[in-house]
């Protein structure tokens, strides 16, 4: 699995964690994150990455930590 495929699974894994627990959708919580719902799709689906703005703001939309997307960084 490639950094950007681990990432994308992480990211999907928080967003559906987040709709289920909290009822948002996912437009909702891209919404909150201040990014388009197009960018967070592309993120989702592997097609793009976050960049660190971007990743600050989702972090905090799903309440969670950089590692908890990007995974453990040695």
């Amino acid at each position: 699995m490639s950094e950007k495929e681990f990432i994308a699974n992480n990211i999907k894994r928080l967003v559906d964690l987040k709709s289920k627990f909290t009822g948002k959708s996912i437009v909702q919580i891209a919404d909150e994150a201040g990014i388009s719902r197009t960018i967070l799709y592309a993120y989702i689906s592997g097609e793009s990455a976050p960049i660190v703005f971007n990743l600050k703001k989702l972090c905090k939309a799903l309440d969670c930590t950089y590692e908890d997307i990007l995974g453990k960084i040695d």
